[in-house]
């Protein structure tokens, strides 16, 4: 059944193309099919380059020869890894905040839908068994109406994935460093299942590591063997 709406879907969407063409969603250049930036805005849209980064949680590297960052040399997080897709910067963070602010998901959709098979990859190299969100603010949830992760993790291809408890509420992360936001988080989230096996955490975006860690300890309190994060964007 699902394979039959996808190949509907897709008929009606190269329909719609054919009347109305779609658009660059970082300028009004007109794009072809499926295509999700213009020439020009691709190359402002900037993946994350994995060989110069943290080989766990993705933070860009101080020196070439270097494999790990300062802060997971000091202690190592709850995860296995962490990757973010996008350096969340210039274009990238505009359209995040535009999805966000402007409840522009059709936008969030088209730059994730791409990345689709190359999570599904990780999660299958992963040997994941289970995915997990962390819990929404709710006065965002209220005001914005959809819970951004969730959509990834539905885009993604994951099926209901487990949303944590929150446990205690945390401050506004935004005009925390990283030590106060590494506070903040601890003890925010716990998971009311048992689960095991390897796990994966869905955000959209990461910025200090905070949040996905306090997620995975929660999982793997809850039993999970280990905890693997993908978001769209890292913060560089």
């Amino acid at each position: 059944m699902m394979a039959q709406v996808e190949v509907l879907m897709k008929f009606v969407t190269k329909a719609v193309n054919l009347v109305f063409p779609p658009q660059c969603i970082g300028c009004p250049t007109f794009v072809q099919g499926h295509q999700t930036w213009c020439d020009i805005c691709r190359h402002l849209a900037v993946r994350v380059d994995v060989s110069e980064c943290c080989e766990i949680c993705s933070m860009p590297l101080r020196r070439a020869h270097e494999t790990l960052c300062i802060y997971c040399k000091s202690k190592r997080p709850a995860f296995e890894k962490a990757v973010g897709f996008y350096r969340y910067e210039g274009l990238v963070r505009e359209t995040l905040r535009r999805v966000k602010a402007q409840k522009r998901i059709t936008d969030g959709y088209r730059v994730a839908r791409p990345l689709r098979d190359e999570v599904q990859q990780m999660a299958e190299d992963w040997d994941v068994k289970g995915v997990a969100l962390v819990p929404p603010h709710a006065s965002a949830l209220r005001s914005r109406g959809f819970y951004l992760p969730a959509q990834l993790a539905g885009w993604w291809r994951f099926r209901r994935p487990l949303i944590l408890a929150e446990s205690r509420k945390a401050q506004k992360q935004a005009m925390l460093g990283r030590h106060e936001r590494s506070l903040n988080m601890e003890g925010t989230m716990e998971c009311l299942t048992e689960v095991s096996g390897n796990w994966l955490v869905v955000d959209d975006v990461i910025t200090t590591g905070a949040t996905a860690n306090e997620a995975a300890r929660a999982l793997r309190e809850a039993g999970a063997n280990a905890v693997f994060v993908l978001a769209m964007a890292r913060v560089p």
